[in-house]
Protein backbone atom coordinates (compact mmCIF):
# COMPACT_ATOMS: atom_id res chain seq x y z
CA UNK A 1 0.00 0.00 0.00
CA UNK A 2 2.91 3.01 1.03
CA UNK A 3 3.95 2.32 -2.80
CA UNK A 4 0.94 2.10 -4.41
CA UNK A 5 0.29 5.75 -2.52
CA UNK A 6 4.05 7.10 -3.13
CA UNK A 7 3.20 6.09 -6.95
CA UNK A 8 0.24 7.94 -6.58
CA UNK A 9 1.77 11.16 -5.24
CA UNK A 10 4.29 11.42 -7.69
CA UNK A 11 1.63 11.08 -10.69
CA UNK A 12 0.12 13.99 -8.99
CA UNK A 13 3.42 15.92 -8.73
CA UNK A 14 4.96 15.54 -11.71
CA UNK A 15 1.18 16.73 -13.30
CA UNK A 16 1.62 19.47 -11.42
CA UNK A 17 4.58 20.75 -12.47
CA UNK A 18 4.14 19.87 -16.25
CA UNK A 19 0.21 20.88 -16.67
CA UNK A 20 1.04 24.08 -14.24
CA UNK A 21 5.04 25.69 -15.31
CA UNK A 22 4.15 28.67 -14.03
CA UNK A 23 3.61 27.15 -10.57
CA UNK A 24 7.30 27.21 -10.49
CA UNK A 25 8.31 30.89 -9.80
CA UNK A 26 11.55 33.22 -9.17
CA UNK A 27 13.32 33.10 -5.71
CA UNK A 28 13.56 36.46 -5.10
CA UNK A 29 10.32 38.61 -4.20
CA UNK A 30 9.75 41.06 -7.31
CA UNK A 31 11.45 39.35 -9.66
CA UNK A 32 9.81 38.00 -13.04
CA UNK A 33 8.23 34.98 -12.72
CA UNK A 34 10.26 31.96 -14.51
CA UNK A 35 10.35 30.19 -18.08
CA UNK A 36 10.49 26.36 -17.26
CA UNK A 37 9.32 25.92 -21.24
CA UNK A 38 12.51 28.57 -22.15
CA UNK A 39 15.65 27.07 -19.68
CA UNK A 40 14.12 23.88 -20.85
CA UNK A 41 14.41 24.53 -24.53
CA UNK A 42 18.20 26.18 -23.95
CA UNK A 43 19.25 23.14 -22.76
CA UNK A 44 17.78 21.24 -25.10
CA UNK A 45 19.46 23.41 -27.83
CA UNK A 46 22.68 22.76 -26.43
CA UNK A 47 21.90 18.95 -26.00
CA UNK A 48 21.31 18.51 -29.85
CA UNK A 49 23.63 17.28 -31.83
CA UNK A 50 24.13 18.78 -35.71
CA UNK A 51 23.70 15.63 -36.79
CA UNK A 52 19.53 15.74 -36.03
CA UNK A 53 19.36 19.03 -37.31
CA UNK A 54 18.71 17.83 -40.70
CA UNK A 55 15.54 18.07 -42.30
CA UNK A 56 13.02 15.18 -43.14
CA UNK A 57 10.04 16.73 -45.23
CA UNK A 58 8.93 20.30 -43.03
CA UNK A 59 10.79 19.42 -39.97
CA UNK A 60 14.59 18.66 -38.53
CA UNK A 61 14.90 14.97 -36.85
CA UNK A 62 14.86 16.16 -33.44
CA UNK A 63 11.18 17.91 -33.85
CA UNK A 64 9.96 14.78 -35.27
CA UNK A 65 11.71 12.69 -32.48
CA UNK A 66 10.28 15.08 -29.62
CA UNK A 67 6.97 15.17 -31.28
CA UNK A 68 6.46 11.07 -31.12
CA UNK A 69 8.19 11.41 -27.27
CA UNK A 70 5.31 14.18 -26.32
CA UNK A 71 2.69 12.25 -28.08
CA UNK A 72 3.81 8.86 -25.83
CA UNK A 73 4.35 11.20 -22.84
CA UNK A 74 0.59 12.11 -23.49
CA UNK A 75 -0.70 8.82 -24.33
CA UNK A 76 0.51 8.07 -21.23
CA UNK A 77 -0.12 10.79 -19.03
CA UNK A 78 -4.06 9.87 -20.56
CA UNK A 79 -4.37 6.58 -19.14
CA UNK A 80 -2.53 7.23 -15.57
CA UNK A 81 -4.89 10.69 -15.18
CA UNK A 82 -8.02 8.23 -16.12
CA UNK A 83 -7.48 5.74 -13.47
CA UNK A 84 -6.03 7.69 -10.90
CA UNK A 85 -9.22 10.36 -11.71
CA UNK A 86 -11.43 7.20 -10.87
CA UNK A 87 -9.94 5.96 -8.02
CA UNK A 88 -10.57 8.75 -6.31
CA UNK A 89 -13.42 9.38 -7.48
CA UNK A 90 -14.77 5.93 -5.71
CA UNK A 91 -15.93 7.40 -2.75
CA UNK A 92 -18.38 9.93 -4.55
CA UNK A 93 -20.10 6.41 -6.67
CA UNK A 94 -20.21 4.61 -3.10
CA UNK A 95 -22.33 7.58 -1.73
CA UNK A 96 -24.91 8.21 -4.99
CA UNK A 97 -25.24 4.75 -5.41
CA UNK A 98 -22.97 1.57 -7.55
CA UNK A 99 -26.42 1.67 -10.72
CA UNK A 100 -24.69 1.31 -14.25
CA UNK A 101 -25.15 4.42 -15.42
CA UNK A 102 -23.80 5.87 -12.06
CA UNK A 103 -20.51 3.72 -12.43
CA UNK A 104 -20.50 4.86 -16.22
CA UNK A 105 -20.49 8.43 -15.46
CA UNK A 106 -17.93 8.81 -12.90
CA UNK A 107 -15.78 6.66 -15.03
CA UNK A 108 -16.52 9.03 -18.01
CA UNK A 109 -15.20 11.78 -15.77
CA UNK A 110 -12.02 10.06 -14.79
CA UNK A 111 -11.87 9.14 -18.59
CA UNK A 112 -12.36 13.20 -19.43
CA UNK A 113 -9.44 14.09 -16.78
CA UNK A 114 -7.29 11.98 -18.34
CA UNK A 115 -7.82 13.77 -21.77
CA UNK A 116 -7.54 17.04 -20.19
CA UNK A 117 -4.36 16.21 -18.20
CA UNK A 118 -2.89 14.71 -21.59
CA UNK A 119 -3.91 18.20 -23.45
CA UNK A 120 -1.98 20.32 -20.54
CA UNK A 121 0.90 18.25 -21.15
CA UNK A 122 0.79 18.83 -24.71
CA UNK A 123 -0.22 22.26 -23.90
CA UNK A 124 2.75 22.59 -21.64
CA UNK A 125 5.56 21.05 -23.80
CA UNK A 126 4.69 22.06 -27.87
CA UNK A 127 6.80 25.25 -27.03
CA UNK A 128 9.72 23.11 -27.15
CA UNK A 129 9.42 21.95 -31.01
CA UNK A 130 9.98 25.49 -31.96
CA UNK A 131 6.85 25.27 -34.52
CA UNK A 132 5.97 28.80 -36.36
CA UNK A 133 3.09 30.00 -38.02
CA UNK A 134 1.00 27.12 -38.92
CA UNK A 135 2.46 24.34 -37.32
CA UNK A 136 2.16 26.39 -33.56
CA UNK A 137 -1.45 27.34 -34.62
CA UNK A 138 -1.96 23.56 -35.39
CA UNK A 139 -0.71 22.26 -31.96
CA UNK A 140 -2.53 24.47 -30.29
CA UNK A 141 -5.75 23.29 -31.91
CA UNK A 142 -4.63 19.85 -31.45
CA UNK A 143 -4.55 21.08 -27.42
CA UNK A 144 -8.22 22.23 -27.95
CA UNK A 145 -9.32 19.11 -29.33
CA UNK A 146 -7.72 16.66 -27.19
CA UNK A 147 -9.70 18.95 -24.01
CA UNK A 148 -13.06 19.12 -26.29
CA UNK A 149 -12.68 15.19 -26.45
CA UNK A 150 -12.35 15.16 -23.06
CA UNK A 151 -15.34 17.36 -22.65
CA UNK A 152 -17.59 15.50 -24.99
CA UNK A 153 -16.95 12.14 -23.38
CA UNK A 154 -18.17 14.05 -20.38
CA UNK A 155 -21.13 15.24 -21.69
CA UNK A 156 -22.42 12.71 -23.53
CA UNK A 157 -22.50 10.43 -20.37
CA UNK A 158 -24.48 13.18 -18.65
CA UNK A 159 -26.65 13.28 -21.53
CA UNK A 160 -26.88 9.48 -21.06
CA UNK A 161 -27.74 9.65 -16.94
CA UNK A 162 -30.74 12.53 -18.31
CA UNK A 163 -32.48 10.29 -20.58
CA UNK A 164 -32.22 7.42 -18.36
CA UNK A 165 -33.52 9.07 -15.29
CA UNK A 166 -36.28 10.15 -18.07
CA UNK A 167 -37.07 6.57 -19.37
CA UNK A 168 -37.06 5.71 -15.71
CA UNK A 169 -40.06 8.20 -14.92
CA UNK A 170 -41.57 7.26 -18.63
CA UNK A 171 -41.80 4.18 -17.22
CA UNK A 172 -43.97 4.52 -14.45
CA UNK A 173 -46.54 6.11 -16.78
CA UNK A 174 -49.68 4.42 -17.91
CA UNK A 175 -48.81 5.97 -21.50
CA UNK A 176 -46.44 4.64 -23.89
CA UNK A 177 -45.37 7.33 -25.62
CA UNK A 178 -43.02 8.41 -22.69
CA UNK A 179 -41.11 5.76 -23.84
CA UNK A 180 -40.34 7.37 -27.36
CA UNK A 181 -39.64 10.93 -25.75
CA UNK A 182 -36.99 9.58 -23.43
CA UNK A 183 -34.69 8.60 -27.11
CA UNK A 184 -35.54 11.62 -29.09
CA UNK A 185 -34.40 14.15 -26.03
CA UNK A 186 -30.98 12.16 -26.02
CA UNK A 187 -30.65 12.54 -29.78
CA UNK A 188 -31.63 15.92 -29.52
CA UNK A 189 -29.08 16.97 -26.66
CA UNK A 190 -26.28 14.91 -27.86
CA UNK A 191 -26.13 16.94 -31.67
CA UNK A 192 -26.36 20.36 -29.37
CA UNK A 193 -23.75 18.90 -27.78
CA UNK A 194 -21.42 17.62 -30.73
CA UNK A 195 -22.79 21.17 -32.94
CA UNK A 196 -20.87 23.47 -29.94
CA UNK A 197 -18.04 21.42 -30.12
CA UNK A 198 -17.46 21.84 -33.50
CA UNK A 199 -18.24 25.80 -33.06
CA UNK A 200 -15.72 26.11 -29.93
CA UNK A 201 -12.87 24.24 -32.49
CA UNK A 202 -13.79 26.42 -35.22
CA UNK A 203 -13.09 29.27 -33.13
CA UNK A 204 -9.91 28.10 -31.71
CA UNK A 205 -8.45 28.20 -35.14
CA UNK A 206 -8.63 31.87 -34.69
CA UNK A 207 -11.56 31.84 -37.60
CA UNK A 208 -15.07 34.80 -36.91
CA UNK A 209 -17.37 32.08 -36.32
CA UNK A 210 -20.10 34.94 -37.08
CA UNK A 211 -19.97 34.85 -41.03
CA UNK A 212 -20.48 30.82 -40.18
CA UNK A 213 -23.29 30.88 -37.96
CA UNK A 214 -24.86 33.83 -40.02
CA UNK A 215 -24.14 31.57 -43.09
CA UNK A 216 -25.92 28.79 -41.30
CA UNK A 217 -29.19 31.08 -40.43
CA UNK A 218 -29.72 31.87 -44.20
CA UNK A 219 -28.32 28.11 -45.23
CA UNK A 220 -31.19 26.93 -42.56
CA UNK A 221 -33.56 29.55 -44.40
CA UNK A 222 -33.29 27.53 -48.03
CA UNK A 223 -33.15 24.04 -46.32
CA UNK A 224 -36.21 24.52 -44.79
CA UNK A 225 -37.59 26.06 -48.13
CA UNK A 226 -36.23 22.59 -49.34
CA UNK A 227 -37.39 19.91 -46.63
CA UNK A 228 -40.64 21.46 -45.74
CA UNK A 229 -42.08 18.37 -45.50
CA UNK A 230 -39.33 16.93 -42.97
CA UNK A 231 -40.26 19.71 -40.35
CA UNK A 232 -43.88 19.02 -41.02
CA UNK A 233 -43.01 15.83 -39.99
CA UNK A 234 -41.00 16.95 -36.80
CA UNK A 235 -43.71 19.42 -35.96
CA UNK A 236 -46.20 16.49 -36.43
CA UNK A 237 -43.98 14.36 -34.30
CA UNK A 238 -44.17 16.87 -31.82
CA UNK A 239 -48.10 17.15 -32.24
CA UNK A 240 -48.39 13.51 -31.37
CA UNK A 241 -46.58 13.22 -28.13
CA UNK A 242 -48.83 16.50 -26.52
CA UNK A 243 -51.76 15.30 -28.13
CA UNK A 244 -51.18 11.57 -27.81
CA UNK A 245 -54.09 10.34 -29.97
CA UNK A 246 -52.65 6.97 -29.43
CA UNK A 247 -50.13 4.98 -27.82
CA UNK A 248 -47.35 2.48 -28.59
CA UNK A 249 -49.16 -1.21 -29.16
CA UNK A 250 -52.34 0.37 -30.26
CA UNK A 251 -54.36 -0.90 -33.44
CA UNK A 252 -55.06 1.81 -34.99
CA UNK A 253 -56.07 2.76 -38.62
CA UNK A 254 -55.25 6.04 -40.63
CA UNK A 255 -56.29 6.18 -44.15
CA UNK A 256 -55.93 2.36 -46.12
CA UNK A 257 -53.61 1.44 -43.58
CA UNK A 258 -54.06 -0.77 -40.28
CA UNK A 259 -52.15 -2.10 -37.41
CA UNK A 260 -50.32 -2.00 -34.64
CA UNK A 261 -48.09 1.34 -33.36
CA UNK A 262 -44.26 0.34 -32.38
CA UNK A 263 -42.54 2.97 -33.05
CA UNK A 264 -42.89 7.18 -33.16
CA UNK A 265 -39.88 9.18 -34.30
CA UNK A 266 -39.41 12.25 -35.75
CA UNK A 267 -40.16 12.09 -39.31
CA UNK A 268 -42.51 8.85 -39.49
CA UNK A 269 -44.50 6.81 -37.13
CA UNK A 270 -44.26 2.82 -38.25
CA UNK A 271 -47.40 0.79 -38.03
CA UNK A 272 -47.41 -3.05 -37.82
CA UNK A 273 -49.86 -4.31 -40.45
CA UNK A 274 -51.87 -7.66 -39.28
CA UNK A 275 -49.55 -9.05 -42.83
CA UNK A 276 -46.53 -8.70 -40.47
CA UNK A 277 -45.09 -6.10 -42.64
CA UNK A 278 -44.23 -2.73 -41.37
CA UNK A 279 -45.26 0.94 -42.68
CA UNK A 280 -43.88 4.27 -42.01
CA UNK A 281 -46.70 6.54 -41.81
CA UNK A 282 -45.09 10.62 -42.22
CA UNK A 283 -46.06 12.07 -38.90
CA UNK A 284 -47.53 15.01 -40.88
CA UNK A 285 -50.14 12.84 -42.73
CA UNK A 286 -50.82 11.59 -38.93
CA UNK A 287 -51.79 14.98 -37.67
CA UNK A 288 -54.03 16.42 -40.91
CA UNK A 289 -55.31 13.15 -41.27
CA UNK A 290 -58.23 10.78 -39.83
CA UNK A 291 -56.57 8.28 -37.27
CA UNK A 292 -58.91 5.51 -35.85
CA UNK A 293 -57.72 4.48 -32.48
CA UNK A 294 -59.45 0.52 -32.31
CA UNK A 295 -57.53 0.24 -29.48
CA UNK A 296 -59.27 2.55 -27.39
CA UNK A 297 -63.10 1.02 -27.89
CA UNK A 298 -65.07 0.36 -25.15
CA UNK A 299 -66.68 -2.76 -26.81
CA UNK A 300 -65.35 -4.68 -30.13
CA UNK A 301 -68.01 -5.76 -32.43
CA UNK A 302 -68.01 -9.69 -32.96
CA UNK A 303 -69.70 -11.04 -35.77
CA UNK A 304 -70.53 -15.06 -36.21
CA UNK A 305 -72.11 -17.42 -37.44
CA UNK A 306 -73.87 -20.52 -35.14
CA UNK A 307 -74.46 -23.24 -36.64
CA UNK A 308 -77.84 -24.85 -35.66
CA UNK A 309 -79.08 -28.55 -35.69
CA UNK A 310 -83.15 -28.09 -37.19
CA UNK A 311 -84.17 -30.66 -34.45
CA UNK A 312 -82.92 -28.27 -31.75
CA UNK A 313 -85.65 -27.05 -29.47
CA UNK A 314 -86.74 -23.87 -30.09
CA UNK A 315 -86.21 -23.39 -25.75
CA UNK A 316 -83.13 -24.09 -26.12
CA UNK A 317 -82.67 -21.79 -28.65
CA UNK A 318 -84.22 -18.47 -27.22
CA UNK A 319 -82.12 -20.05 -23.93
CA UNK A 320 -78.83 -19.30 -25.56
CA UNK A 321 -79.52 -16.08 -26.70
CA UNK A 322 -80.89 -14.64 -23.74
CA UNK A 323 -77.85 -15.79 -22.15
CA UNK A 324 -76.03 -14.02 -25.06
CA UNK A 325 -77.65 -11.34 -24.38
CA UNK A 326 -77.49 -10.60 -20.68
CA UNK A 327 -73.31 -11.65 -21.18
CA UNK A 328 -73.56 -8.35 -23.32
CA UNK A 329 -75.57 -6.23 -20.76
CA UNK A 330 -73.05 -7.36 -18.40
Amino acid sequence: MPNRFSLTGLVIILLLMTVFPALVQAQGPGEAVADPAGSMSTWLDNLIPDGMKTKILFLEQWQWLLLAIIGVVAGLIQKIASHLGGMLLQPLLSRVGQSKKTTEVINSIGKSLGWFASAGIVNSLHPLLKFEGFGNSLMEVAVRGLATIGALLLAYRLVDLISSRLEESAAETDSKLDDQLAPMIRKSLKLLVTTGAVIYLIQSTGEDVMPLVTGLGVLGIGVSLAAKDTFANLFGSITVFADRPFSLGDWVKVGGIQGVVEEIGFRCTRIRTFESSLVSVPNSELVNGVIDNMGQRNYRRFKTLVGLRYETPSEKIEAFTAGIHAIAAS
